[in-house]
Protein backbone atom coordinates (compact mmCIF):
# COMPACT_ATOMS: atom_id res chain seq x y z
CA UNK A 1 0.00 0.00 0.00
CA UNK A 2 1.51 3.55 -1.03
CA UNK A 3 1.92 5.77 1.63
CA UNK A 4 0.79 8.53 -0.76
CA UNK A 5 -1.71 8.27 -3.85
CA UNK A 6 0.75 7.84 -7.15
CA UNK A 7 0.06 9.88 -10.06
CA UNK A 8 -1.49 7.67 -12.73
CA UNK A 9 0.17 7.04 -16.21
CA UNK A 10 -0.35 5.04 -19.40
CA UNK A 11 -1.48 5.61 -23.10
CA UNK A 12 -4.13 7.42 -21.34
CA UNK A 13 -2.35 9.90 -19.97
CA UNK A 14 -0.10 10.83 -23.06
CA UNK A 15 -2.83 13.94 -24.04
CA UNK A 16 -0.74 17.43 -23.78
CA UNK A 17 -2.46 19.59 -22.52
CA UNK A 18 -1.94 23.45 -21.15
CA UNK A 19 -2.75 22.13 -17.80
CA UNK A 20 -0.24 18.90 -17.67
CA UNK A 21 2.39 21.38 -19.45
CA UNK A 22 2.06 23.95 -16.25
CA UNK A 23 2.86 20.60 -14.27
CA UNK A 24 5.84 19.40 -16.25
CA UNK A 25 7.21 22.85 -15.62
CA UNK A 26 6.11 23.28 -11.80
CA UNK A 27 7.60 19.41 -11.30
CA UNK A 28 10.67 20.59 -13.16
CA UNK A 29 11.10 23.59 -10.78
CA UNK A 30 10.18 21.91 -7.85
CA UNK A 31 13.06 18.94 -8.86
CA UNK A 32 15.92 21.43 -9.32
CA UNK A 33 14.81 23.48 -5.84
CA UNK A 34 15.06 19.79 -3.72
CA UNK A 35 17.44 17.87 -5.61
CA UNK A 36 20.31 20.61 -6.33
CA UNK A 37 22.55 22.65 -4.57
CA UNK A 38 19.93 25.42 -3.08
CA UNK A 39 20.13 29.19 -3.86
CA UNK A 40 21.12 31.30 -0.54
CA UNK A 41 18.53 33.30 1.40
CA UNK A 42 19.33 36.44 0.63
CA UNK A 43 18.27 39.45 2.97
CA UNK A 44 16.17 40.90 0.51
CA UNK A 45 14.39 37.74 0.29
CA UNK A 46 12.79 37.52 3.83
CA UNK A 47 11.04 40.47 3.07
CA UNK A 48 8.88 39.07 0.38
CA UNK A 49 5.94 36.94 1.33
CA UNK A 50 3.41 35.35 -0.47
CA UNK A 51 -0.06 34.62 0.38
CA UNK A 52 -2.87 32.85 -1.31
CA UNK A 53 -6.77 34.68 -2.38
CA UNK A 54 -9.10 34.31 -4.19
CA UNK A 55 -8.95 36.58 -7.28
CA UNK A 56 -7.28 40.11 -7.12
CA UNK A 57 -9.58 42.36 -5.69
CA UNK A 58 -8.75 44.77 -3.03
CA UNK A 59 -11.99 43.40 -0.71
CA UNK A 60 -9.74 39.92 -1.19
CA UNK A 61 -6.25 41.22 -0.76
CA UNK A 62 -7.01 43.34 2.53
CA UNK A 63 -7.75 40.21 5.28
CA UNK A 64 -4.62 38.74 3.86
CA UNK A 65 -2.30 41.37 4.97
CA UNK A 66 -2.53 40.92 8.32
CA UNK A 67 -1.72 37.50 8.25
CA UNK A 68 1.47 37.92 6.27
CA UNK A 69 2.46 40.58 8.67
CA UNK A 70 2.98 38.24 11.39
CA UNK A 71 4.42 35.50 9.12
CA UNK A 72 6.78 38.69 7.73
CA UNK A 73 7.52 39.46 11.15
CA UNK A 74 8.41 35.48 12.62
CA UNK A 75 10.71 34.73 8.97
CA UNK A 76 13.06 38.32 9.26
CA UNK A 77 13.52 37.25 12.79
CA UNK A 78 13.36 33.55 13.17
CA UNK A 79 11.07 34.01 15.86
CA UNK A 80 7.56 32.28 15.01
CA UNK A 81 6.16 33.35 18.48
CA UNK A 82 5.99 37.06 17.49
CA UNK A 83 2.85 35.90 15.52
CA UNK A 84 0.79 35.38 19.00
CA UNK A 85 2.33 38.46 20.73
CA UNK A 86 -0.57 40.58 21.52
CA UNK A 87 2.07 43.53 20.45
CA UNK A 88 2.51 41.84 17.08
CA UNK A 89 -1.13 41.24 16.46
CA UNK A 90 -1.84 45.14 17.07
CA UNK A 91 1.03 46.48 14.57
CA UNK A 92 -0.70 43.38 12.20
CA UNK A 93 -3.83 45.86 11.69
CA UNK A 94 -2.25 48.50 10.35
CA UNK A 95 -0.49 45.64 7.91
CA UNK A 96 -0.83 48.02 4.53
CA UNK A 97 1.86 50.47 6.19
CA UNK A 98 4.38 48.16 5.76
CA UNK A 99 3.89 46.94 2.50
CA UNK A 100 6.10 48.78 0.06
CA UNK A 101 4.98 47.53 -3.33
CA UNK A 102 2.47 44.10 -4.31
CA UNK A 103 2.08 41.76 -7.15
CA UNK A 104 -0.39 39.01 -8.14
CA UNK A 105 0.28 35.59 -9.95
CA UNK A 106 -2.15 33.48 -11.48
CA UNK A 107 -1.91 30.11 -9.78
CA UNK A 108 -3.71 28.51 -12.71
CA UNK A 109 -2.03 30.70 -15.26
CA UNK A 110 -1.90 27.68 -17.81
CA UNK A 111 -5.49 26.75 -17.23
CA UNK A 112 -7.89 29.17 -19.93
CA UNK A 113 -10.13 31.63 -18.31
CA UNK A 114 -13.83 31.15 -19.62
CA UNK A 115 -15.89 33.94 -18.68
CA UNK A 116 -15.73 37.04 -15.65
CA UNK A 117 -17.37 35.08 -13.23
CA UNK A 118 -13.80 32.55 -13.20
CA UNK A 119 -11.56 35.73 -13.41
CA UNK A 120 -13.11 36.27 -9.54
CA UNK A 121 -12.68 32.90 -8.38
CA UNK A 122 -9.23 32.24 -9.88
CA UNK A 123 -6.87 31.47 -6.87
CA UNK A 124 -3.37 33.85 -6.99
CA UNK A 125 -0.56 34.18 -4.77
CA UNK A 126 -0.06 37.64 -3.50
CA UNK A 127 3.58 38.42 -3.27
CA UNK A 128 4.12 41.32 -0.83
CA UNK A 129 6.92 43.42 -0.91
CA UNK A 130 7.69 44.33 2.73
CA UNK A 131 9.27 48.04 3.69
CA UNK A 132 12.37 46.49 5.40
CA UNK A 133 13.19 49.55 7.35
CA UNK A 134 9.40 49.87 9.15
CA UNK A 135 9.85 46.06 9.90
CA UNK A 136 13.39 46.42 10.79
CA UNK A 137 11.51 49.18 13.34
CA UNK A 138 8.36 47.02 13.99
CA UNK A 139 10.86 44.51 15.21
CA UNK A 140 12.76 46.63 17.30
CA UNK A 141 10.01 47.65 19.22
CA UNK A 142 9.18 44.76 20.09
CA UNK A 143 12.76 43.98 21.49
CA UNK A 144 13.27 41.27 18.65
CA UNK A 145 15.50 42.01 15.42
CA UNK A 146 16.12 40.88 12.28
CA UNK A 147 18.26 37.35 11.53
CA UNK A 148 20.66 38.67 8.98
CA UNK A 149 23.65 36.68 7.31
CA UNK A 150 23.66 33.37 5.61
CA UNK A 151 21.11 31.31 6.99
CA UNK A 152 21.92 27.55 7.43
CA UNK A 153 21.04 24.90 4.77
CA UNK A 154 18.92 21.76 6.76
CA UNK A 155 18.81 18.42 5.29
CA UNK A 156 15.69 16.70 6.62
CA UNK A 157 15.91 12.86 7.35
CA UNK A 158 12.75 11.89 8.23
CA UNK A 159 11.06 8.76 8.38
CA UNK A 160 6.89 7.83 8.51
CA UNK A 161 4.40 5.54 9.63
CA UNK A 162 1.44 5.86 8.08
CA UNK A 163 -0.77 2.72 9.59
CA UNK A 164 2.24 0.36 9.55
CA UNK A 165 3.48 1.53 6.27
CA UNK A 166 7.27 2.55 6.87
CA UNK A 167 9.05 5.00 4.55
CA UNK A 168 11.74 7.14 4.41
CA UNK A 169 11.13 10.16 2.61
CA UNK A 170 13.34 11.51 -0.54
CA UNK A 171 13.65 13.89 -2.93
CA UNK A 172 12.87 11.74 -6.34
CA UNK A 173 9.96 9.21 -5.52
CA UNK A 174 6.82 9.89 -6.73
CA UNK A 175 4.53 8.99 -3.73
CA UNK A 176 6.28 12.06 -2.38
CA UNK A 177 5.73 14.52 -4.29
CA UNK A 178 3.34 16.02 -1.56
CA UNK A 179 5.80 16.40 1.15
CA UNK A 180 8.31 17.83 -1.40
CA UNK A 181 5.74 20.92 -2.12
CA UNK A 182 5.14 21.25 1.78
CA UNK A 183 8.68 21.30 2.52
CA UNK A 184 9.10 23.39 -0.69
CA UNK A 185 6.25 25.78 1.07
CA UNK A 186 7.57 25.55 4.69
CA UNK A 187 11.50 26.57 3.37
CA UNK A 188 10.05 30.10 1.93
CA UNK A 189 7.35 31.05 4.86
CA UNK A 190 10.47 30.70 7.14
CA UNK A 191 13.56 31.50 5.23
CA UNK A 192 15.23 28.07 5.98
CA UNK A 193 16.58 26.35 3.01
CA UNK A 194 16.00 23.00 2.87
CA UNK A 195 17.09 19.85 0.66
CA UNK A 196 15.89 16.33 1.11
CA UNK A 197 17.97 13.21 0.40
CA UNK A 198 17.91 11.51 -2.93
CA UNK A 199 17.01 7.50 -3.04
CA UNK A 200 21.05 6.98 -3.95
CA UNK A 201 22.30 8.80 -1.05
CA UNK A 202 19.72 6.77 1.48
CA UNK A 203 20.85 3.62 -0.03
CA UNK A 204 24.88 4.21 -0.15
CA UNK A 205 24.34 5.08 3.66
CA UNK A 206 22.12 2.52 4.64
CA UNK A 207 19.48 4.49 5.89
CA UNK A 208 16.31 2.62 5.71
CA UNK A 209 13.72 3.70 8.37
CA UNK A 210 15.07 1.48 11.16
CA UNK A 211 18.36 2.55 10.49
CA UNK A 212 17.55 6.37 10.35
CA UNK A 213 16.57 6.13 13.80
CA UNK A 214 19.42 4.77 15.11
CA UNK A 215 21.66 6.59 13.10
CA UNK A 216 24.19 9.28 15.02
CA UNK A 217 24.35 12.51 13.96
CA UNK A 218 28.03 12.71 13.35
CA UNK A 219 26.80 10.32 10.63
CA UNK A 220 23.79 12.62 9.56
CA UNK A 221 25.35 15.70 9.88
CA UNK A 222 28.92 14.16 7.63
CA UNK A 223 25.42 13.47 4.94
CA UNK A 224 24.73 16.61 5.06
CA UNK A 225 27.72 18.84 4.25
CA UNK A 226 28.22 16.51 1.50
CA UNK A 227 25.57 16.83 -0.42
CA UNK A 228 25.41 20.63 -0.49
CA UNK A 229 23.84 21.33 3.37
CA UNK A 230 25.24 22.43 6.90
CA UNK A 231 22.79 20.81 9.64
CA UNK A 232 20.54 17.70 9.42
CA UNK A 233 17.54 17.68 10.53
CA UNK A 234 16.10 14.56 11.86
CA UNK A 235 11.92 13.58 12.29
CA UNK A 236 9.87 11.00 13.43
CA UNK A 237 6.63 10.95 12.19
CA UNK A 238 3.50 8.31 12.86
CA UNK A 239 0.09 9.04 11.76
CA UNK A 240 -2.52 8.96 15.38
CA UNK A 241 -5.73 7.35 13.97
CA UNK A 242 -7.43 9.39 16.90
CA UNK A 243 -6.94 12.80 15.96
CA UNK A 244 -6.43 12.06 12.31
CA UNK A 245 -2.94 13.83 12.51
CA UNK A 246 0.73 13.32 12.86
CA UNK A 247 2.91 12.43 15.85
CA UNK A 248 6.24 14.30 15.03
CA UNK A 249 9.40 14.24 16.69
CA UNK A 250 12.60 16.87 15.32
CA UNK A 251 16.29 16.60 16.28
CA UNK A 252 18.90 19.08 15.69
CA UNK A 253 22.44 18.49 17.15
CA UNK A 254 23.95 21.73 18.50
CA UNK A 255 26.75 22.38 20.40
CA UNK A 256 27.46 18.83 20.78
CA UNK A 257 23.54 18.70 22.49
CA UNK A 258 20.84 17.17 20.19
CA UNK A 259 17.92 19.26 20.57
CA UNK A 260 14.30 17.88 20.60
CA UNK A 261 10.68 19.27 19.92
CA UNK A 262 7.45 17.85 18.26
CA UNK A 263 3.58 18.35 17.58
CA UNK A 264 0.67 16.81 17.74
CA UNK A 265 -2.61 15.79 15.77
CA UNK A 266 -1.63 18.16 12.21
CA UNK A 267 -1.45 17.97 8.80
CA UNK A 268 2.06 16.75 7.37
CA UNK A 269 2.11 20.22 6.13
CA UNK A 270 1.66 21.91 8.88
CA UNK A 271 4.08 19.63 11.01
CA UNK A 272 6.86 20.96 8.52
CA UNK A 273 6.39 24.42 9.00
CA UNK A 274 6.06 24.15 12.68
CA UNK A 275 9.45 21.84 12.10
CA UNK A 276 11.46 24.58 9.93
CA UNK A 277 9.75 27.37 12.49
CA UNK A 278 11.04 25.75 15.36
CA UNK A 279 14.04 25.26 13.78
CA UNK A 280 14.92 28.71 12.43
CA UNK A 281 14.03 29.86 16.66
CA UNK A 282 16.39 27.31 17.96
CA UNK A 283 19.53 28.57 15.00
CA UNK A 284 18.71 31.95 15.64
CA UNK A 285 18.95 32.24 19.42
CA UNK A 286 15.45 33.13 19.94
CA UNK A 287 14.99 30.40 22.41
CA UNK A 288 14.04 26.25 23.08
CA UNK A 289 11.72 24.79 20.61
CA UNK A 290 8.06 23.57 22.80
CA UNK A 291 6.85 19.92 22.71
CA UNK A 292 4.28 18.35 24.20
CA UNK A 293 4.74 15.97 26.89
CA UNK A 294 6.03 12.35 25.62
CA UNK A 295 7.66 13.59 22.48
CA UNK A 296 10.69 13.85 23.45
CA UNK A 297 11.11 10.87 25.31
CA UNK A 298 9.59 8.08 23.19
CA UNK A 299 10.96 7.93 20.16
CA UNK A 300 8.61 6.93 17.27
CA UNK A 301 9.37 3.07 16.43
Amino acid sequence: MPIWPHLQSGANALRVSSEALGQVIRTVILLVIVTACPTPIVADDLYVVRAVTTGTAEERRLPALGPAFLDELAKVSGDAALRGRPAAIAFSKHAAEFVASFSYHDRIWYRPVHDEQGTRDRPHDLILHFDRAKIDAALASLGAKPWIGERPTLVVFLRADLNGYRSVIDSESERFRPQREAWLNASAKTGLPVLLPGPAVLDKNKLDYEALGDSSFDLLNKIALSNFGEIALRGDMRFDPESLGWVSRWEIERDGKIRCWGSRGLGFDRAYLEALSDAAMLLSGNGEPPSPDGICTDRTK
